[in-house]
């Protein structure tokens, strides 16, 4: 998190966090004053680029950046390479000043200020799940202004999907200046003019074909959406509509991001609820790989499991669904000591716990605890247990 900051260039490539950037960058957070006076200057990086894969992901820049050119909210220019920019936000203001050059041509973008010509070295980039609501201007005109990109070449590819913006300009509210109105392949831009329009509902609503992926977002009450990552951090959790007194969401974004990778951290009953969505309807079996808890898990704060089996059972906020309830999993979770807190697991499936079906050669639940937990099976053939119902 880069907070109450600034920062000043006099030449070209000035980012808040990085001037010229060519490897990876996750769960960013700056609202820093970022001013050039040259080209590429962006909320988050200067200039991105390298000839291989790169990816930004769950960002946030909420600040201001002002340049002379190539001026982006997240990014000021796109070089070379293949870069993704996925499941990122921006609210700050961008904006590009009128000077004496000669090409008037600002190249002002709420995401991207410029993806240009590039005849010697392969340039694509994919922007999908995105947000920009802040105010986009260009000091030479609006031709070269976007509410996603400023300027973009017809040597390069880009993909765009499910990204939206609030910029309201009459043209270009998506991409300023193209050579060609054809260049954009898979383009799904939504312009959203009205910023009522864009707050809590635009996480679930789907009868206006709008859904910027529930497990990489989280709705905030009276303002936009936010990455799921900077809930307890940026945002405080009371302030998401989700929250409702401690109501558990889903987030996999600790797997998105990474999901070649073979070992995971899990530290919130939003991820532990992301793993069993992940198992349970995307069958990932996370054969060969490792699942960390680095910290205690309460599913439903406050809640007190019945005493014994006579007592009256109350429902609690969050009840459990197991990981593993309709496919297997396959890894190794390890609780690292740590416990788990609430579990609420009842229904008629025959495969009841805090896990359902774990299976697999080296497939194993180890060094965990389990606490104030309440099992109820209310079928036929069964296999019920606290923690894995059937390994």
């Amino acid at each position: 998190q880069l907070t109450n900051s600034y920062v000043y260039g006099s030449s070209e490539r000035v980012g808040s966090v990085i001037g010229c950037n060519s490897g990876n960058m996750t769960a960013i957070y700056s609202d820093a004053i970022v001013v050039s006076e040259s080209d590429e200057c962006g909320g988050l990086i200067g200039l991105l680029t390298g000839t291989g894969a790169n990816t930004i992901s769950r960002c946030w820049f909420d600040g201001s950046v002002q340049g002379l050119k190539q001026t982006g909210g997240m990014i000021g220019n796109v070089a070379m390479g293949t870069k993704t920019i996925q499941h990122c936000l921006v609210t700050g203001c961008v904006k590009t000043t009128e000077n004496s050059r000669t090409d008037k041509n600002g190249q002002t973008g709420g995401m991207i200020g410029s993806v240009p010509n590039n005849t010697k070295q392969t340039l694509t980039v994919t922007i999908e799940s995105c947000l920009t609501t802040g105010d986009v201007v260009d000091g030479y005109s609006n031709e070269t202004c976007g509410g996603i990109i400023g300027y973009r070449g017809e040597t390069n590819t880009v993909n765009i999907t499910d990204v939206y913006t609030a910029y309201a300009k009459e043209k270009n509210w998506g991409i300023g200046t193209q050579s060609n109105t054809n260049l954009v392949d898979n383009s799904i831009i939504v312009q959203i003019k009205e910023i009522d329009n864009i707050k809590s509902d635009i996480v679930y609503d789907e009868e206006n074909g709008i859904d910027l992926n529930y497990s990489a977002w989280i709705a905030r009450k009276n303002d936009v959406p936010v990455p799921t990552c900077f809930v307890g951090s940026i945002v405080a959790e009371e302030d998401t509509v989700e929250y409702q007194g401690g109501k558990v969401y889903v987030d996999t974004a600790w797997y998105d991001d990474e999901p070649n990778a073979s070992t995971y951290e899990i530290e919130t009953a939003h991820e532990l609820a992301g793993l069993a969505q992940l198992v349970n309807d995307e069958g990932v079996t996370f054969n060969g790989k490792t699942i960390n808890l680095i910290q205690a898990i309460d599913l439903t704060k406050g809640w007190t499991a019945p005493a014994t089996a006579t007592d009256e059972v109350e429902v609690p906020l969050n009840a459990w669904t197991p990981i593993g309830a309709t496919n297997n999993f396959q890894g190794t979770f390890d609780g690292h000591g740590h416990e788990i807190k609430g579990v609420y697991v009842t229904g008629d499936t025959t495969k009841l716990g805090l896990f359902g079906y774990v299976n697999g050669e080296n497939a194993m639940v180890t060094d965990l605890s389990l606490t104030n937990s309440y099992v109820e099976h209310t079928g036929a053939t069964v296999f019920v247990g606290s923690v894995v119902g059937y390994l």
